[in-house]
């Protein structure tokens, strides 16, 4: 019953589109960039600017780490304050060196 109905409705459809083939013709509305082909430069913007978010976001996370750890050397937790600040500079690291590969990769 199934493979009936389902060739019933081929045999329909492509009959209706042979009667009336403008109704056949779909539009479609394309990006930005495959009009003027430029995919490889849309590409490059939106990889820099994820890269940026990410290097801001994980910059501004490890100067708070690092502003914690120096409010915690006037109460007597040098230990707990080197932590932090260790943290917040390896952060800083990590976001100084994404923002660089970035860089790097996505300037020609």
């Amino acid at each position: 019953m199934k493979k009936v109905l389902t060739v019933g409705l081929v045999v329909t459809g492509a009959s209706l589109m042979t009667l009336f083939p403008e109704f056949a013709v779909a539009e479609v509305e394309l990006p930005s960039w495959a009009g003027t082909g430029n995919l490889d430069q849309e590409l490059n913007n939106k990889g820099k600017a994820v890269a940026d978010i990410a290097a801001t976001v994980v910059g501004a996370l490890a100067i708070i780490g690092m502003l914690v750890g120096a409010a915690l050397f006037p109460l007597n937790k040098p230990d707990e304050g080197k932590k932090w600040v260790m943290g917040g500079g390896i952060g800083l690291i990590i976001a100084g060196s994404v923002a660089g590969i970035a860089q790097l990769f996505l300037t020609k």
